[in-house]
């Protein structure tokens, strides 16, 4: 299996492979419809592969769409949850490539834990969009 992590940006993209023995390969690529299929095809020499997105449902979500419409099995990993992970490193620091490693360990360690995303015209997709776009008093609302 290899876990592949992005940390994602709004004109570039940060990607890692991440195998059971470390790092297999990286790839940067520019936000764009031709590069995510690029990443996708880079990816492909990988036959078991699950990706991780870091702000799947922000900046990431145009490469996380794409790749789960085309079959892909693509989480969601929160930004706060790879700076957490990158301050308890043996060696902190703050990189792109960094960012793409935790997002990948993260998919490795927790994945069944972690949100799917699913395309936007999935049934599933439909209800995680609703899901999030309550009011916010609802959100907060005792009993919820």
């Amino acid at each position: 299996m290899i876990w592949i992590g992005v940390d994602a940006h709004k004109r570039l993209h940060e990607a890692i492979a991440l195998a059971e023995a470390g790092a297999v390969g990286s790839r940067r690529i520019a936000n764009d419809p031709k590069d995510w299929s690029a990443l996708l095809d880079w990816a492909r020499q990988w036959p078991e592969r699950v990706w991780a997105v870091e702000g799947a449902w922000y900046l990431g979500r145009g490469l996380a769409q794409f790749l789960a419409e085309q079959g892909e099995e693509v989480h969601e990993v929160s930004g706060r949850w790879t700076a957490q992970r990158r301050r308890g490193m043996r060696r902190p620091g703050k990189s792109d490539r960094l960012d793409a490693h935790s997002v990948a360990m993260l998919l490795r360690e927790e994945r069944a834990t972690l949100p799917r995303v699913h395309a936007e015209d999935d049934e599933l997709a439909s209800v995680q969009l609703g899901a999030g776009s309550r009011p916010s008093s609802a959100r907060t609302a005792p009993g919820c």
